[in-house]
């Protein structure tokens, strides 16, 4: 076995490192982390309209969560004909009223590159709620899209606990 500082199979400097690190000491425990997935759904009409949507999602109270990723899907994807770039998101956090991204996400650019990942990651208080606000761009939606799509966006990270050993 390599130690962690040399040879061929050392991990490079940086959060993952410290994150195994911290697994391997005992610090974090499995019984007080929980890997999880948020999933949060849109249906935009014909019309540009959020016809409906997934409602806020309450995190854990005694945990907080680390968002890690952010994956974008759409149902039939081969029917997006440019839908998706006439499509931002942003995810909310309630308990400090705030945006989770400065500027909304284009929707687009994670359907298309693949997930968004943190080099660090964004934590959530306990016990808040998540909701993800939609942007449509409504007069090209309607000229261009003319079409009902069913949108989502889903959150991947950590749940950890908050309570001391």
């Amino acid at each position: 076995m390599t130690s962690a500082g040399s040879g061929a199979g050392a991990l490079p400097p940086g959060h993952v490192r410290r994150y195994y690190g911290d697994l391997a000491s005992g610090e974090l425990h499995p019984d007080r982390m929980r890997i999880d997935n948020l999933t949060f759904r849109a249906v935009i009409d014909r019309a540009g309209l959020v016809l409906a949507q997934t409602p806020k999602i309450s995190i854990v109270s005694q945990y907080q969560f680390a968002l890690r990723r952010v994956f974008a899907s759409m149902v039939h994807d081969e029917l997006d004909g440019g839908s998706s770039d006439l499509l931002q998101f942003n995810v909310r956090e309630q308990g400090r009223g705030f945006d989770v991204f400065k500027k909304p996400i284009s929707f687009a650019a994670a359907l298309r590159l693949g997930p968004i990942e943190h080099d660090g990651t964004y934590i959530c208080i306990a016990g808040t709620d998540l909701e993800v606000t939609w942007t449509v761009d409504v007069p090209l939606w309607q000229s261009l899209v003319d079409a009902t799509r069913i949108v989502k966006v889903t959150l991947s990270g950590d749940y950890v606990s908050c309570s001391t050993r």
